[in-house]
């Protein structure tokens, strides 16, 4: 069983694998949702903490229920 922080972890590398698959520039994510380029890329790199609120936002932009960004596997190692 993973734990919290490395679950979080990875959620935040989906994100990115996702926005990057659709073409979408860390500029874009962070006009979208009204924060600054900076203020995304700590999201993004596990450097501020994300509210669910904000989670939502980021799959709504991003056209993903957060269950499917979830349940998403993309290749990565995992550790069982």
């Amino acid at each position: 069983m993973k734990d919290s922080n490395t679950f979080y972890l990875e959620l935040l590398k989906k994100i990115k694998v996702v926005r990057l698959l659709k073409n979408i520039s860390a500029k874009e994510m962070a006009f979208s949702l009204k924060i600054s380029y900076r203020t995304y890329l700590y999201i993004e790199e596990g450097k501020t903490n994300l509210s669910l609120k904000r989670m939502i936002e980021i799959c709504n932009f991003l056209n993903i229920s957060l269950e499917n960004l979830i349940s998403l596997n993309y290749g990565i190692n995992e550790k069982h």
